[in-house]
């Protein structure tokens, strides 16, 4: 094989090369992107499970409140028999553990 044989074969393998490493780095951006949709959409779930469970907290809050009231219950009966049950029900454990804890209402 002459010179120009040569040169012309290496520089057909470093294209070559070139090409499938530009179509591999191409691969990972894509995949990348992917798993940054996949991580947003699963942010969004989790906030939504939270507000979900917010919703759960405040409608539990607010049936004994008001069946408290019906039973003309004072405050502090409400305070101790439906805030305090509800801010240490799962529930309100799980707000507390994932940081919602001053969204709570207060049992004092």
């Amino acid at each position: 094989m002459n010179k120009i044989a040569k040169a012309f074969m290496a520089l057909t393998v470093l294209i070559f090369l070139a090409f499938i490493s530009f179509m591999m780095f191409l691969n990972y951006v894509q995949k990348e992107e992917e798993l940054q949709v996949e991580r947003d959409m699963l942010k969004v779930q989790d906030e939504a499970h939270v507000d979900n469970l917010f919703t759960v907290y405040q409608n539990n809050i607010s049936t004994c409140s008001r069946q408290a009231r019906e039973a003309e219950r004072d405050e502090a009966f409400i305070k101790e028999n439906c805030i305090k049950p509800v801010n240490e029900s799962i529930i309100g454990q799980w707000l507390q553990e994932r940081g919602y804890g001053s969204l709570l209402e207060t049992a004092e």
